[in-house]
């Protein structure tokens, strides 16, 4: 093979391995299964903080869900008090503008009557 072919061979090769690998790291995710399955029996609002983080599991240092501004109405689960991270954690849901924010929050910043 010349040298012209075989440069013109490494280059579409390498083209075809770029667009392959793009595709893949641009694929979207699998839907996870719901972390957490109850009813929303309770109702309360985002007290204490600026913003109440929202997290995927009850601990502090799981990965963030998102995050629900001060006054935020939070619909939650009675039966889902559970302890994690030195805090308790009440599994919900509140909204942040029109985004509809659903895991894990610590109830020190949520007001309880």
């Amino acid at each position: 093979m010349s040298g012209k072919r075989a440069k013109l061979c490494i280059a579409a090769t390498t083209l075809a391995g770029s667009a392959l690998t793009a595709g893949t790291a641009n694929a979207a995710a699998p839907a996870a299964a719901p972390a957490y399955s109850c009813t929303y029996d309770s109702l309360t609002h985002v007290n204490g903080a600026d913003w109440l983080l929202v997290h995927t599991s009850p601990s502090t240092s799981a990965p963030r869900v998102g995050e629900l501004p001060y006054g935020a109405q939070v619909k939650f689960c009675s039966s889902s008090y559970t302890s994690g991270s030195g805090y308790v954690f009440v599994y919900g849901y509140g909204y942040n503008g029109s985004t509809k924010v659903t895991g894990w929050m610590v109830t020190a910043y949520l007001a309880f009557p």
